[in-house]
């Protein structure tokens, strides 16, 4: 054998058969290996059908896992829709509530605008009127003290001479200062808890047109609705008389002076 293969070729004169002889007379019996080849044949089929059976099942849950992940987005869009078209639902609706808010706030603003401006205008007129009456005052203050000291037995013609020079005081205050009795004449409708309607009686010398007052009232007061002007020859620079549905009053200048002299006559009878 080991001169056959070292050998290069190997000559064969006359052909040969090899085989192997079988022994008819004998049965034939399967050996060993053969068995055990079978057997080895029949756990794998075994194995093979078991992991085809697993990889069955895998795909099984696989399917599943798919169905169900696709009914959940499926759920998801449509919780992601309800969700958008609320959150635009409320934010209508909050676009809504500030709109109604601002307007709301302006409405207020105008209304508390238009109480300042009387307020304001009710204001100026009274430290008009406070100024002048607190020169009255210092003017009564100085006669009083005058009176004591000096001239005791002629007080009635102190005093007469005082409101003469109060009154002087006042009437040179009115011509220098027509906005004087605008302002009085609107501090007195402010006055009114009604001004629907008014009628307002004054002096020629106070007013040879009446537009631009008419204009500052009902710019200033909303609820005038009728206003009327009726110039009266009787009436002297400063007086004034307003009607409503509640009655007259007569804020004029000369009511003020009035006032005070009486103010004057109870300090006498006092004395």
């Amino acid at each position: 054998m080991a001169r056959l293969i070292k050998s290069g070729y190997v000559e064969m004169k006359d052909k040969v058969i090899i085989g192997i002889q079988k022994d008819e007379k004998k049965d034939f019996l399967p050996d060993k290996s053969s068995e055990n080849f079978s057997e080895n044949v029949n756990e794998n089929l075994k194995a093979t059908e078991a992991e085809e059976n697993q990889a069955k099942e895998k795909i099984q849950k696989l399917e599943q896992l798919k169905k169900k992940l696709e009914n959940e987005a499926q759920e998801l869009s449509k919780n992601t829709r309800q969700l958008a078209d609320q959150m635009l639902q409320d934010a209508n609706e909050e676009a809504r509530r500030i709109i109604e808010e601002a307007r709301d706030k302006a409405k207020q603003s105008y209304r508390e605008k238009i109480e300042q401006a009387i307020q304001d205008g009710k204001k100026s007129v009274i430290e008009k009127y406070d100024s002048l009456l607190k020169e009255g005052k210092e003017v009564i203050e100085q006669a009083e003290t005058y009176k004591k000291s000096t001239i005791e037995n002629s007080e009635k013609d102190i005093i007469n001479l005082v409101l003469k020079c109060v009154e002087k005081i006042i009437r040179e205050k009115i011509e220098k200062d027509d906005q004087i009795v605008t302002n009085v004449i609107m501090s007195a409708i402010a006055d009114f808890h009604s001004r629907s309607s008014l009628l307002i009686k004054i002096s020629s010398e106070d007013f040879g047109s009446t537009k631009l007052l008419r204009d500052k009232i009902l710019g200033t007061f909303p609820t005038v609705k009728d206003i009327q002007f009726k110039i009266m020859d009787g009436y002297k620079k400063g007086d004034i008389e307003i009607e409503s549905v509640e009655g007259t009053v007569n804020p004029s200048i000369e009511k003020q002076i009035i006032k005070l002299r009486e103010e004057f006559n109870k300090l006498i009878e006092g004395e």
